[in-house]
């Protein structure tokens, strides 16, 4: 919704994204979404790029629940 709603208005918008492979995995990717825009400032296309995140996104949630076991060893 945040994409379609920049979209709509010609701003710049970072979003990430979960979709999945055909096999059925989890895969975790940002998009980075920029207008390009006319010498009347009129948005006339948009440049993608997408970043496989998947492998940080899982470090980040093993992090946290090892974050949660220490926390709980140490109370």
């Amino acid at each position: 919704e945040r994409v379609r709603e920049a979209e709509r208005r010609g701003e710049p918008v970072r979003a990430e994204l979960l979709h999945r492979t055909r096999d059925g995995r989890p895969f975790h990717h940002a998009l980075d979404l920029q207008p390009v825009r006319d010498g009347s400032g009129a948005t006339i296309k948009w440049i993608a790029h997408f970043t496989d995140i998947t492998e940080q996104r899982t470090a980040k949630l093993r992090l946290e629940q090892l974050n949660h076991r220490l926390e709980l060893a140490t109370r």
